[in-house]
């Protein structure tokens, strides 16, 4: 791209020496026979003028001197976010949450100030991870007592958890008698070459409590 702009360049460059040092020149004839054209040139000329100023301003960004100096505010920044996390929560627990942990003896709080909000919340504690649940923290009077590796899908999981932790399905597949309802959920598509939609996960879901899954893929 920058070459491109280099070369229009020059050649505005070329057409505007040639209307400068030759007088009733063919630059000036052209000028004569196309009015708009020296508005559209002192157009470019603006846009390119403002393209070098861009240009000069991204050298000065990427620096060396300009790195340094917003590392070192950066630095700046951390160690007073850290100071303050330590000052609201004490030294212990400040630290943890600055560097994104969980301790036991936490509270839900400082929970939530450390990994952010949790995909679900219910009774039992909070629930995180990014492609589904794998993490659950619980709680007794009011602070962290256990941090548990989980797997995002189990039996008789209530639907709303299921949405929680997989996201909205891509495709529903119901059935509705008078004994209730039961549906089939798919996650995880995909369109492949043939240009067809396959799914990785099965979910059957009755009266909105997980009874099965399958793997697709």
């Amino acid at each position: 791209m920058d070459f491109l702009v280099f070369y229009i360049i020059l050649g505005i460059g070329a057409f505007l020496l040639l209307r400068k040092f030759s007088s009733g020149s063919i630059a000036n004839k052209m000028l004569d026979d196309n009015p708009s054209l020296e508005g559209n040139l002192k157009k470019m000329d603006e846009s390119f003028s403002e393209y070098e100023k861009e240009l000069e301003e991204r050298k000065k960004y990427w620096s060396d001197e300009a790195i340094k100096e917003r590392a070192q505010k950066e630095e700046e920044n951390k160690k007073a976010k850290k100071m303050k996390l330590k000052k609201k929560y004490g030294d212990v627990f400040g630290e943890a949450i600055f560097s994104k942990k969980v301790s036991i003896g936490m509270t839900e709080e400082m929970v939530i100030e450390s990994k952010g909000k949790p995909e679900f919340k219910n009774s039992d504690g909070l629930y995180y991870g990014k492609k589904c649940f794998n993490q659950l923290i619980s709680f007794e009077e009011n602070k962290v007592a256990k941090i548990s590796k989980i797997e995002g899908l189990w039996i008789d999981m209530p639907l709303e958890m299921l949405i929680a932790s997989y996201g909205k399905p891509k495709d529903e597949k119901k059935n509705v008698t008078k004994n209730g309802t039961k549906s089939k959920l798919y996650f995880g598509a995909r369109r492949t070459r043939q240009k067809t939609t396959v799914y990785k996960l099965e979910v059957r879901v009755e009266n909105d409590k997980v009874v099965g899954w399958r793997d697709l893929e």
